[in-house]
């Protein structure tokens, strides 16, 4: 083999990669060493399959053999047979050379195979070619390995946020069944303080189970786990029934709600109970972030198209543009700070653009901080 002018290395940067040479002709030898040198490589030499195990058992392992076939004491062959039988050595690829046909080579079940002899052009890019494909198989196998650690930890951490809910559910369900009975007259007469009282833990207590049935259901749609049954569904009965769950909560705020939602509407094929679910934290949010002014739900269809688009508009605080692409991520807060005035897990929107999406809809957002906000949700029409 002649040595000629280095070149870029096609398997990416080969600084501190490591070849080992087992090769008993010395002339050869030492030519593939001063061309993988030249190269950039580290190179370690070896005049039979022996010494090689020898090396091997005391230095660190190489991202690739060279090995030659015919040598004495262990020959190729030989030499294969034991590396294949130790686990730290089995995963290393070699590249076969021999005088031989490739054929009488393929027992030696090497990454690639070179005939003797070979030019520079040959062996560099065999060896550029092993060295890629090795680097392919080994990022592969990584990125295996975290998505079953990634796939552990999820499943290890939903299973602590259900045992923990079932903790909390458990005890908080007493709490609030106990005020049901305490308010109903039960255990006395109450005065209107009392009551307020009485109406203040059952409020608080609800929103806590709401938010517990939300972080369960968050965790079961990471995990696919979260059943959903498609029906046809009147929209407009979902949206009215939204207006009177959370019209106390804008009552108290005195924020007017408007519904224009026609029952002409065609029906959209969603999960009846998740799409209650969306539109309770949509409608919901628009109160709670609307100090003073209107909050409006607007239904359309339009022919061409296979969706019933439905819009939550509201006139309150409005989204920083910067945070819009963020409403959506699994906890996040517009305002981080722990005396913000708005409190909330960060949890309902995710819930909600996960389920819509499940769903087969999509969800967008428009918002001008001071001017309020509008969400848009289109939904597919049922097929009749």
């Amino acid at each position: 083999m002649q040595v000629e002018t280095p070149r870029s290395s096609g398997a990416g940067s080969v600084t501190g990669r490591r070849i080992l040479v087992i090769e008993d002709d010395t002339d050869i030898r030492a030519t593939l060493q001063t061309i993988l040198a030249t190269e950039g490589f580290t190179v370690e030499t070896c005049g039979n399959g022996q010494q090689a195990l020898s090396q091997l058992s005391t230095s660190s392992i190489p991202d690739l053999i060279i090995l030659d076939l015919r040598m004495p004491i262990m020959d190729g062959w030989q030499f294969r047979v034991q590396q294949r039988n130790d686990p730290a050595l089995a995963q290393i690829p070699v590249i076969a050379i021999s005088a031989d046909a490739s054929a009488q080579a393929a027992a030696v079940d090497a990454a690639a195979y070179l005939k003797k002899p070979f030019d520079y052009t040959s062996l560099m890019n065999t060896v550029d070619r092993v060295l890629l494909a090795f680097d392919r198989r080994k990022l592969q196998s990584r990125l295996s390995e975290l998505d079953s650690q990634t796939l552990a930890m999820r499943r290890l951490k939903n299973a602590f946020i259900s045992n923990i809910s079932h903790e909390i559910r458990t005890p908080m369900n007493a709490v609030l069944s106990l005020a049901q009975l305490i308010r109903d007259g039960l255990a006395g007469p109450l005065t209107n303080e009392q009551t307020r009282y009485l109406q203040v833990i059952e409020r608080n207590g609800q929103q806590v189970l709401n938010l517990l049935s939300d972080v369960l259901d968050l965790a079961r749609l990471e995990d696919d786990s979260l059943e959903i049954t498609l029906d046809d569904v009147n929209i407009a009965a979902v949206m009215h029934a939204t207006v009177s769950a959370v019209m106390p909560q804008a009552l108290a705020k005195r924020v007017d709600v408007q519904v224009y939602v026609s029952e002409k509407l065609p029906r959209v094929r969603v999960d009846p109970v998740r799409i209650v679910q969306v539109f309770r934290h949509l409608v919901s949010n628009a109160v709670k972030f609307t100090e003073q002014g209107t909050v409006k739900i607007l239904a359309e269809a339009q022919n061409e198209s296979s969706y019933v688009v439905v819009h939550v508009c509201d006139s309150g605080i409005g989204i920083p543009e910067e945070a819009i692409p963020k409403i959506f991520d699994g906890f996040y807060q517009v305002d981080h700070r722990l005396e913000r005035r708005h409190q909330g897990a960060g949890v309902g929107l995710t819930l909600v653009d996960k389920l819509v999406r499940l769903m087969n809809g999509h969800i967008s957002v428009q918002s001008t901080v001071g001017a309020g906000s509008r969400f848009t949700v289109a939904l597919p029409k049922a097929d009749n």
